[in-house]
Protein backbone atom coordinates (compact mmCIF):
# COMPACT_ATOMS: atom_id res chain seq x y z
CA UNK A 1 0.00 0.00 0.00
CA UNK A 2 1.14 3.53 -0.71
CA UNK A 3 2.19 5.71 2.50
CA UNK A 4 1.12 8.94 1.44
CA UNK A 5 -3.04 8.67 1.09
CA UNK A 6 -3.74 11.97 0.30
CA UNK A 7 -4.44 12.14 -3.43
CA UNK A 8 -5.94 8.95 -3.41
CA UNK A 9 -9.20 8.47 -4.90
CA UNK A 10 -9.78 4.82 -5.43
CA UNK A 11 -8.02 1.13 -4.66
CA UNK A 12 -8.57 -2.18 -5.70
CA UNK A 13 -8.01 -5.00 -3.57
CA UNK A 14 -8.18 -8.66 -3.50
CA UNK A 15 -10.10 -10.32 -0.08
CA UNK A 16 -11.56 -13.40 0.83
CA UNK A 17 -15.16 -14.04 -0.90
CA UNK A 18 -16.77 -13.80 2.03
CA UNK A 19 -15.60 -10.73 3.00
CA UNK A 20 -18.50 -8.03 3.34
CA UNK A 21 -18.19 -4.23 2.01
CA UNK A 22 -18.70 -3.47 5.92
CA UNK A 23 -15.76 -5.38 7.37
CA UNK A 24 -13.48 -4.06 4.34
CA UNK A 25 -14.30 -0.48 5.24
CA UNK A 26 -13.46 -1.04 9.21
CA UNK A 27 -10.30 -2.79 8.08
CA UNK A 28 -8.93 -0.66 5.90
CA UNK A 29 -10.26 2.09 8.49
CA UNK A 30 -8.28 0.30 11.05
CA UNK A 31 -4.93 -0.91 9.69
CA UNK A 32 -4.58 2.47 7.36
CA UNK A 33 -6.59 5.10 9.26
CA UNK A 34 -7.98 6.79 6.50
CA UNK A 35 -11.73 7.83 6.06
CA UNK A 36 -13.39 5.24 3.58
CA UNK A 37 -16.51 6.92 1.89
CA UNK A 38 -17.84 3.76 0.24
CA UNK A 39 -16.53 0.22 -0.94
CA UNK A 40 -17.63 -1.53 -4.01
CA UNK A 41 -17.78 -5.42 -4.59
CA UNK A 42 -17.51 -7.36 -7.58
CA UNK A 43 -17.91 -11.30 -7.73
CA UNK A 44 -15.67 -12.99 -10.41
CA UNK A 45 -16.36 -16.55 -11.21
CA UNK A 46 -12.98 -18.64 -12.30
CA UNK A 47 -12.63 -19.06 -16.19
CA UNK A 48 -14.82 -21.71 -17.91
CA UNK A 49 -12.48 -24.38 -19.93
CA UNK A 50 -13.27 -27.07 -21.89
CA UNK A 51 -11.38 -30.07 -22.21
CA UNK A 52 -12.55 -33.68 -23.83
CA UNK A 53 -15.93 -32.19 -24.29
CA UNK A 54 -15.96 -31.94 -20.50
CA UNK A 55 -16.52 -28.27 -19.17
CA UNK A 56 -14.03 -27.50 -16.21
CA UNK A 57 -14.21 -24.20 -14.15
CA UNK A 58 -11.07 -22.81 -12.35
CA UNK A 59 -11.22 -21.89 -8.93
CA UNK A 60 -12.28 -18.19 -8.29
Amino acid sequence: MPTNFTNIQEIALKTIPSATKIEIKLVLESLYGFEVKRAQTLNIEGKKKKRSGILFAKPD
